[in-house]
């Protein structure tokens, strides 16, 4: 097997093929360049992952993060094209990635951009938004002089200066706590807390459990709380086994260098493979 070379995130190459995460794809590995894991190109075509965008001009392409990309153009995310947005002033202005919060992946493709006529959140105009003064503050909450935002949605009635994170999806100011945009209106925001892992859908206020940003009780939790313990001990026997070593390798494949290049056919992962990409190679 020819050697490979690891160019970031799940592309690797060798001397006449590039590879992602177990497939081919249709990249010079003379000329491609890997960009925030995701994004690649080699001037002549663009991929996100295994996808080829046939509508990003590569001479022109510029990544921005592992979420949004522009070209000389137009806007873009990894399966589709923004609409209207201002090539010349788009940028991205966090990382492109967030934490989902309890049961959900951490780190997947979520984030706020701007140009000079609206600010974007997963391409979607987030349509009060104050340009000029917007900031994401992660994990798809943003603000701006007069509001504070979860995703492209106002918090409704925030003290803006008073406003702070409460956990991953709670947060509050000093009146009222928010399950994402939305209000927890029977909690008390001076006692409330987020109760067990940080990332919990769970909180307290000394009196009430909520789960969700709605009112619930404490058998609920408990038993969530129940399921978070078994399955942090499940982890914390897998380690002392010494299993987690090879888990945590075997769930990580595509960041070892591919075996078997030969026989690989193009990438198929994606819904928008053709025909061609799904034969083997020739």
């Amino acid at each position: 097997m020819s050697e490979c070379q690891h160019l970031g995130g799940g592309f690797w190459k060798t001397k006449d093929d590039v590879i992602f995460e177990g497939g081919l794809v249709r990249l010079d590995p003379k000329n491609v360049r890997v960009f925030f894991g995701m994004w690649a190109t080699d001037g002549r075509k663009v991929y996100w992952g295994g996808l080829e965008r046939k509508s990003i001009d590569a001479t022109s392409f510029v990544p921005l993060n592992c979420l949004y990309a522009k070209d000389a153009k137009g806007c873009f995310l990894p399966h589709k094209a923004i609409d209207d947005a201002d090539a010349t002033s788009f940028v991205s202005l966090d990382s492109g990635q967030v934490d989902g919060g309890y049961g959900n992946c951490r780190n997947h493709n979520a984030g706020f951009a701007k140009d000079k006529l609206r600010v974007y959140h997963d391409g979607n105009p987030v349509r009060s938004a104050d340009i000029d003064t917007f900031v994401s503050l992660g994990d798809s909450f943003g603000r701006d002089r007069n509001r504070v935002y979860h995703e492209r949605f106002v918090l409704p009635g925030v003290l803006v200066d008073r406003w702070r994170r409460a956990g991953i999806l709670y947060s509050q100011d000093d009146r009222t706590v928010y399950f994402q945009n939305r209000k927890v209106n029977s909690a008390d925001p001076l006692l409330f807390q987020v109760v067990g892992p940080i990332e919990s859908h769970f909180g307290f206020d000394g009196s009430r459990y909520f789960c969700a940003g709605k009112e619930t009780d404490r058998k609920e939790y408990a038993s969530s709380l129940r399921d978070h313990a078994r399955h942090q001990m499940a982890f914390a026997d897998l380690v002392a086994s010494g299993r987690y070593e090879q888990n945590f390798s075997d769930m990580n494949w595509c960041f070892r260098e591919p075996k078997n290049v030969e026989t690989m056919t193009y990438h198929s992962s994606s819904p928008f493979a053709t025909p061609q990409q799904r034969k083997a190679k020739v």
